[in-house]
């Protein structure tokens, strides 16, 4: 009632957000977006979207920790968790127009100081490497090498140039 005469507006679950989320959202990472959701969900699905915020993700990240998951991969559900309560606010609403959430907290960005360090190869294991790979396969590994590049984002460039080039 208050709702409808006052335009009040009606309380919504993270859950309830987070599926409309799902359903809307087009990006290609949608499945692992929906698995980080599935994470978080036993610990803040069923609060009301103004309950989410740093302290209630306490318990994750606590648990996700003791998991022995790097804070890289949390951070990742954690950014996830933000992109919705964002869409709450800023997209989401409800019959009289008003938004999902009214603002969005502040959502910690986590550094336990477990980030791997880039290995580098000595002189040595890269002529090792050269010599066990054909010309063709060297050609690559000397661009990987020298740039720094992943292979993932070699190919994801290489399909781009493909795509246009070709």
């Amino acid at each position: 009632r208050k709702t409808m005469v006052y335009g009040e507006r009606r309380q919504y679950t993270f859950e309830q957000a987070a599926t409309r989320y799902i359903k809307e959202e087009t990006k290609k990472s949608l499945l692992r977006d929906a698995q980080d959701l599935r994470q978080v969900m036993p610990f803040i699905g069923g609060l009301v979207l103004e309950q989410v915020h740093a302290g209630s993700l306490e318990p994750f990240i606590e648990k996700r920790r003791k998991d022995g998951v790097t804070s890289g991969t949390v951070n990742r559900a954690l950014r996830i968790v933000k992109l919705v309560l964002t869409r709450a606010n800023a997209r989401y609403r409800d019959a009289n127009g008003n938004p999902w959430l009214a603002h969005v907290p502040e959502i910690p960005v986590l550094d336990w100081g477990d980030r791997r360090r880039a290995y580098v190869l000595s002189d040595l294991e890269e002529q090792h490497l050269m010599s066990a790979l054909s010309e063709d396969l060297r050609f690559i590994a000397t661009f990987l090498l020298h740039t720094g590049l992943r292979s993932r984002e070699l190919w994801r460039n290489l399909e781009l140039l493909c795509r246009h080039d070709c």
